[in-house]
């Protein structure tokens, strides 16, 4: 009995002294100014190896763990030691990568980056992920001056950046056997904004990635100068690599003796402004285009009926086209003066037609015929001269309306598109003008002859008059 009794006076004791010890602690941390936080610094650990016989004797008093749990532990300190680093004030805003294929591997490859910093104190980019053999960084300048790089506490390699620029790194990669002459390669790389890869490849072989959109064809200019070309008569394909926003693929290079290039894929949403006056019909096209596999020369569009094409347009470049008469209308074939490929090429057109009143008209409008159909919208103006007597939307649906956008044109009708065949029909009728008159009229009466004054101020709320009728009362002249 006297042993539970002492035993449950230490235990309250023990409690009494920590409830003390932490009230204590509370108070002083209350009183002490508060501290400025502190970066996170690396976990530093060293691996000590002992005889498994001795094992339980040195753990004493430790918590045991996994091996497996421990580095997941360290690994995720030291992610969070690095994310305190200045490296968020700088980033490489594009890259270009270029190289050549030879039987070693990549080789001769050089890496242009774009490398934007915000003003401020010099910070660290961390770059030289994955299996790229870099060689000794440069930066681009007259003269050209080395760049300063390293390794922080957590293995990951840096380079010192104290003001924008253009770096030059030298690269080499090698390639990993598959089947036959079939190669992959494990292609990482700092992360961009937009990377592009550039590699010549010997005659008849071929390259597939597994990220990014891959162009085969001539390349325009050098983009990245500095790669070593010493065998220029065996090495005649170019190929493109746009990855984009993506740092990592999967690079595959196979002979082509059974390889069959894949046709181009074409991908396109369209964008429609239709103004309708009582002098006729104006159409704006914004077709956006996306090219994958392989680059186009040409497009074929089909014109529909009563349609006039008038200007054709990719970015600012006026585009020359060739038109056929077919069943359905007019087929107009778009020729571009370099292979069109990439993504979101935008081709505007515009085109006219001849307005019909009174009766119901299809709108006319032009369609890409080869390709994937992905979106459609349709703007449909009306000016102030005509009047929608009727509107029917057949595999679209009505999304709004809004003023005019351009002068003299009171709604426009917004339409979204869910078929490529849609189409919008409407019923219009010219508008008489509508005069607005404020008149004054004054009368001189004399002995033998009267005389008058009238004087109108005449607007036009809507339409145009050009030619005002009045009717003159018996006696008088004018």
């Amino acid at each position: 009995m006297m042993q539970y009794k002492h035993g449950r006076m230490r235990s309250w004791l023990l409690v009494s002294l920590v409830a003390i010890g932490i009230f204590c602690s509370l108070r002083s941390q209350a009183q002490q100014p508060t501290e400025p936080k502190k970066d996170r610094e690396p976990l530093y650990f060293r691996r000590v190896y002992v005889p498994v016989g001795d094992l339980d004797d040195l753990i004493k008093g430790t918590m045991p763990l996994k091996r497996n749990s421990f580095v997941e532990m360290v690994e995720a300190i030291n992610r969070s030691a690095r994310d305190t680093l200045k490296s968020s004030e700088v980033r490489i805003v594009s890259a270009i990568y270029s190289g050549r294929l030879v039987e070693e591997g990549l080789v001769g490859g050089m890496a242009l980056l774009e490398i934007e910093k915000k003003s401020g104190d010099p910070a660290m980019l961390p770059l030289f992920p994955g299996a790229l053999a870099w060689g000794r960084p440069q930066w681009d300048g007259d003269p050209e001056r080395p760049a300063v790089v390293g390794m922080d506490a957590t293995g990951r390699g840096f380079v010192y950046v104290e003001k924008p620029g253009r770096l030059r790194i030298p690269w080499s990669l090698k390639g990993t056997p598959v089947t036959g002459e079939q190669k992959i390669f494990d292609f990482r790389i700092p992360a961009s904004a937009a990377s592009r890869l550039e590699l010549r490849l010997p005659e008849k072989t071929s390259l597939a990635s597994q990220n990014g959109l891959v162009l085969v064809g001539p390349v325009s200019g050098k983009a990245a100068t500095g790669s070593v070309d010493n065998d220029k008569d065996s090495l005649d394909s170019n190929w493109i690599v746009e990855l984009g926003g993506h740092h990592q693929t999967l690079l595959t290079v196979s002979p082509q003796e059974n390889f069959k290039p894949r046709d181009p894929l074409i991908l396109f949403r369209q964008t429609a402004n239709y103004e309708l006056t009582r002098t006729g019909m104006n159409l704006e096209v914004d077709v956006h285009v996306d090219v994958h596999h392989q680059p186009i020369r040409q497009l074929k569009l089909l014109i529909t009926p009563g349609l006039q094409l008038l200007t054709s347009q990719l970015g600012k470049q006026e585009l020359r086209w060739t038109a056929q008469d077919v069943a359905k209308g007019k087929q107009v074939t778009l020729h571009f003066t370099e292979p069109l490929g990439g993504a979101d090429r935008v081709i505007s057109l515009k085109a006219v037609a001849s307005l019909m009143v009174g009766k119901e008209w299809k709108l006319p409008g032009i369609r890409v015929t080869e390709g994937v159909w992905q979106e459609e919208q349709a703007n449909v103006s009306f000016a102030s001269d005509l009047t929608l007597v009727k509107l029917r939307s057949n595999g679209c649906h009505e999304t709004g309306v809004r003023p005019g956008l351009s002068p003299g044109f009171e709604q426009s009708r917004l339409f979204q598109f869910y078929q490529p065949q849609a189409s919008i029909s409407v019923v219009v009728e010219g508008r008489e003008a509508e005069i607005h008159l404020d008149v004054g009229t004054r009368i001189a009466l004399a002995s033998e002859r009267m005389s008058g004054l009238v004087i109108a101020d005449a607007r036009a709320a809507h339409g145009q008059q050009f030619v005002l009728q009045g009717r003159l009362g018996p006696g008088w002249i004018v």
